[in-house]
């Protein structure tokens, strides 16, 4: 009886793998069977209908293999606007389309992930106006082609910008990009997920030889109506300093934000240099050294303030709150306070040809600042003093 039993089982099983590879090659014989070049001309058009631009898929389109379905073209481009020129406003490699398979097989192409390698994106601003800013779309959809994106990448791109009237320019090269995309990017309440950027910037005023750019947000809610911005944590690497927080932000109306920021620096001297800003020179040069703070801030549209900080450059460790009751004229409230402060570290070497010290007494005095500051243990010239207290009023 166990016997026949098992071959019953064995039996079972045959049949029900035989069915699913049977369907399974339906399907593919199916899917394969379908030459996706035909889809070309209606993702051109259904692009250059939603940019307003004209769009090109100079490459055939073909199957990607996969354990997902994907169809690749390589090379494309999009036009510039009037008056930028001959080159286009983008370009590149290779663009492959994640494709739902349901859909295909009633020939119908719903586009649910895009991903572009080598993009090439040059913006401009010119007498005339940004090369960004696209015309309304004159032609209705197609009715064969769906664009549900669900995510967007982005593959060793470039981005770059110039301005002809201020003379500015920038660039982000080496560019990886991620993101996870909304259901409906026209809905009141959005969520991205997964945003991860890497790339290198160039462009004045940071060091000639450019910085070094990640930045990680996990999840970002957009309340369009409200237009307010939340990121329940964000990170920013720049070089090898490390900025991360939350930002809780409305920006329509009256702009507000507020939230959490901390700084991990090995060395505010190379954080400073990435910004073509040149530090002093100390009689001690290991100072502006390791630097790690953390604040909360809020800024209003006319205020400002900091709170909880606690901030440790070199040996010296700064607790307190700085609040800006008003931005212009600028007024000054804090409270600070600090353990450890050798000045004589700070100081300009002795072999270095001194200059004058001018201070800017009338804005000084115009300047509405009140607060205290406490130091614990200060050294200025071999002299020690404790228990410092500088009042400001």
């Amino acid at each position: 009886m166990a016997r026949h039993a098992r071959r019953l089982i064995l039996w079972t099983t045959g049949v029900l793998l035989s069915l699913a590879l049977l369907a399974m090659l339906g399907i593919a014989v199916l899917v394969w069977g379908v030459n996706p070049d035909i889809f070309r001309g209606r993702i051109e058009r259904a692009a250059t209908q939603a940019l307003g631009r004209p769009v090109v898929l100079a490459g055939a389109l073909r199957w990607q293999p996969g354990l997902n379905f994907r169809i690749e073209s390589a090379d494309g481009r999009i036009a510039n606007a009037e008056g930028f020129g001959s080159s286009s406003l983008a370009s590149w490699r290779a663009l492959r389309l994640g494709v739902q398979l349901k859909p295909l097989l009633g020939r119908r192409l719903v586009i649910d992930h895009l991903e572009l390698d080598g993009l090439q994106l040059s913006l401009a601003r010119n007498a005339r106006g940004a090369n960004w800013t696209l015309p309304s779309p004159n032609t209705p959809p197609d009715e064969g082609l769906a664009l549900a994106l669900g995510s967007v990448a982005l593959r060793d791109s470039a981005v770059s910008f110039t301005d002809e009237s201020s003379g500015s320019a920038w660039s982000a090269t080496a560019l990886h990009l991620d993101i996870d995309l909304p259901p409906q990017l026209d809905a009141p309440q959005l969520r991205f997920s997964g945003l991860s950027l890497q790339a290198r910037v160039n462009g004045a005023p940071l060091e000639p030889s450019g910085v070094a750019l990640q930045v990680s947000v996990p999840r970002l809610d957009v309340d369009r109506a409200g237009s307010r911005l939340v990121a329940p944590e964000w990170q920013v690497k720049w070089n090898d300093a490390t900025f991360s927080g939350a930002l809780d932000a409305t920006v329509g109306g009256t702009p507000a934000a507020e939230g959490s920021l901390r700084v991990q620096a090995p060395s505010l001297r190379r954080l400073l240099q990435s910004l073509s800003i040149t530090a002093p020179g100390t009689s001690d040069a290991s100072v502006l050294g390791a630097l790690e703070a953390g604040a909360h801030f809020v800024v209003g549209e006319h205020s400002a303030a900091l709170t909880q900080l606690d901030m440790q450059l070199d040996s010296t460790r700064v607790t307190g709150g700085l609040t800006l009751p008003a931005l212009s004229p600028l007024s000054v409230r804090f409270d600070l306070a600090a353990d450890e402060v050798d000045i004589d570290r700070y100081l300009a070497p002795a072999d270095e040809p001194g200059t004058p010290l001018e201070l800017p007494l009338a804005q000084l005095r115009a300047l509405d600042a009140q607060g205290v500051l406490k130091i614990r243990h200060a050294r200025l010239a071999g002299a020690a003093a404790r228990e410092m207290r500088i009042d400001v009023d």
